[in-house]
């Protein structure tokens, strides 16, 4: 399944405890466009980082939901970088 076609979760804190996995992946904040794609050992830890930063880029984006997937280390860069490819999220850089 693609991480574009998935609903996502709420962008609180409850909702990244209950839904985000404490392990390896990739993530997807988004509100009606996407906002940023990031990877992580911990996903559950990269999220909670970015909802408590203000004044950042992704902050002034505003995201309302997020999405992520689990996978192994040595895949979660090149994902990554498929994704912000694909998806042309305002707050990351296109790979070079």
């Amino acid at each position: 399944m693609s991480i574009a076609s998935q609903p996502g979760y709420l962008w609180n804190r409850d909702s990244i405890i209950a839904n985000a996995p404490a392990a390896s992946g990739c993530y997807v904040l988004f509100n009606d466009t996407w906002v940023y794609v990031g990877e992580s050992d911990n996903i559950q830890q990269s999220l909670l980082k970015h909802l408590e930063e203000a004044g950042t880029k992704i902050a002034r984006a505003k995201p309302s939901r997020f999405s992520c997937q689990q996978m192994a280390p040595n895949l979660r860069v090149v994902r990554r970088n498929v994704w912000i490819a694909q998806l042309h999220p305002s707050c990351n850089e296109l790979p070079a």
